[in-house]
């Protein structure tokens, strides 16, 4: 489960990075879903990942103040707990207003590879290309 949270999250970052508007959208409901989950779960890491993820998504997308609000909070949460590289990736979007961790296209390009070279399971998201040049998942 762990896992499939992990690759859901960079899915999600994937997506986001498109460029798309509706891909955007679509990955901040995707990373709003996983992180209840994380939560439910108990799963720290992946919850701070999540949350890192939809605040630089907001953040680059047009909407920096909640964007930096909820960075802001999670450099506070990363930092109380001893996640100081979570912490310190919020505290740099809050700053510059930039992702700590777009993703481009050679990036998209090493995913699918490695989805191939090591037979990915049926259950991950696959990272595939759609004709507009983006990127999705399923």
């Amino acid at each position: 489960m762990e896992s499939r949270l992990f690759v859901t999250i960079t899915a999600a970052r994937i997506r986001a990075a498109s460029g798309s508007q509706a891909d955007r959208t679509e990955a901040s409901k995707k990373l709003r879903e996983i992180l209840a989950e994380a939560r439910k779960a108990g799963f720290l890491t992946q919850e701070f990942e999540a949350r890192l993820a939809l605040g630089e998504i907001e953040t680059s997308s047009g909407d920096s103040a909640n964007g930096r609000a909820h960075l802001a909070g999670l450099e506070q949460d990363a930092a109380q707990k001893g996640f100081r590289l979570i912490a310190r990736k919020a505290d740099e979007g809050t700053q510059d207003g930039t992702c700590g961790s777009q993703v481009d296209a050679a990036f998209i390009t090493e995913c699918q590879e490695r989805q191939r070279d090591c037979g990915a399971a049926a259950h991950l998201p696959r990272f595939e290309s759609d004709p507009a040049g983006g990127a999705a998942y399923g």
